[in-house]
């Protein structure tokens, strides 16, 4: 199949990562185990430009934490914000708010994807053996969840 209709207008021109904190007490990590790891993530679009003749802008930031416990002591306490650059043709979405929308959905399930390469990779470098690799995020769930803590 050509993808070329499927195609987003959305560019991801650029990703930086922010902050990096970590507090490390393990050697080695296995698989993740719902008991003993919590992964937080939260995510928000800092700047919308639509100034532009032909072009939107966005900068959307995205926060991930992960903890590792063993009973009450932590035995990783990592963070890492990912501040993604995207921007779109005017000609590809009607409105700001189409724009808009399309950064929280395409842009957001980009940033998560590469947000969970760089955590793979950087905890791969920080054990002895293993890495943490988050587990696929549902962004309508993580917007559905968002919504509601708004509230």
């Amino acid at each position: 199949m050509r993808i070329k209709t499927a195609q987003a207008g959305l560019i991801l021109r650029n990703v930086i990562v922010t902050e990096m904190t970590m507090k490390n007490q393990l050697a080695t990590h296995g698989k993740f185990n719902e008991n003993t790891h919590v992964i937080d993530m939260d995510y928000d679009v800092l700047d919308v430009d639509d100034t532009q003749d032909d072009m939107y802008h966005a900068k959307l930031a995205l926060t991930t934490k992960v903890f590792v416990k063993e009973g009450k002591e932590a035995l990783l306490n990592f963070k890492i914000k990912h501040l993604g650059l995207l921007a779109a043709p005017k000609s590809v979405y009607e409105t700001t708010d189409d724009f808009l929308k399309a950064v929280e959905l395409n842009g957001l399930a980009s940033l998560v994807s590469v947000a969970r390469a760089n955590i793979s990779s950087i905890t791969g470098i920080v054990f002895c053996q293993g890495n943490v690799t988050l587990p696929l995020i549902n962004i309508f769930k993580l917007q559905k969840m968002k919504e509601e803590a708004k509230s």
